[in-house]
């Protein structure tokens, strides 16, 4: 059994498609590169119920943000630091709350990883 296309831990991954997108027009090619292997994968993972490509997607997804993490850490302002690492902790919180209800509280981590994303890129001087 797979979920459907139409459910939203699914199809709110087109927030991360918006955001590759931007990351192409930046010319910030290795968050292309990890941003497209994340989002497929965990398409897929999510599709397959969290059965498939359940070791390597994590690895890549927080790969992703460690990237972008880093990068900001060592480019932008101190504010833009504190926004960028202020919309972490909130990806963070909701990944330790998911484990109550996974279903519903999961896909709310994509939209505020995307919100990260575009953090990131907004801040970036390229």
């Amino acid at each position: 059994m797979k979920r459907k296309f139409t459910d939203f831990i699914i199809w709110n991954h087109i927030f991360f498609i918006m955001d590759i997108a931007y990351a192409a027009v930046k010319k910030d090619y290795i968050l292309l590169i990890l941003g497209t292997s994340t989002i497929y994968l965990s398409i897929e993972r999510h599709r397959h119920l969290d059965k498939k490509y359940n070791t390597i997607e994590p690895i890549v997804a927080k790969s992703t943000m460690v990237y972008i993490t880093a990068r900001g850490l060592y480019e932008f302002t101190i504010y833009q630091k504190q926004i960028l690492l202020l919309s972490e902790v909130i990806s963070i919180f909701i990944h330790h709350i998911e484990q109550y209800d996974y279903e519903t509280i999961h896909p709310w981590i994509h939209i505020t990883v995307a919100m990260n994303i575009h953090i990131y890129l907004s801040c970036l001087l390229t």
